[in-house]
């Protein structure tokens, strides 16, 4: 089939973005790995971990200062995150 620049073209520049953020997602897995975190699930830019419920909070604490991080590779630059938690889906709340 026919591949057209008005679909190449975004594509191609899109590329970068999408490569940084899996590299950010990615790093950030491995160095809350190595941290001892109990590691469940990703989805895209979203990392599940378990922990007990008397250890949310301090849980949250040190992720946070795994996830927020200067990123050297990239010009230093610090992402926000935010976290929810619950028993289940449905019961999730924000931290």
């Amino acid at each position: 089939f026919p591949v057209t620049i008005s679909y190449t073209l975004p594509q191609a520049m899109n590329n970068r973005f999408q490569g940084s953020a899996s590299f950010v997602t990615l790093t950030t897995l491995n160095l809350l790995y190595e941290a001892g975190f109990d590691l469940r699930l990703t989805v895209h830019d979203s990392i599940i971990w378990q922990c007990a419920a008397s250890e949310v909070q301090d849980s949250w604490n040190e992720a946070r200062k795994i996830i927020e991080r200067p990123i050297p590779e990239l010009y230093e630059w610090e992402f926000t995150s935010t976290a929810e938690c619950g028993h289940n889906w449905y019961e999730m709340e924000e931290l």
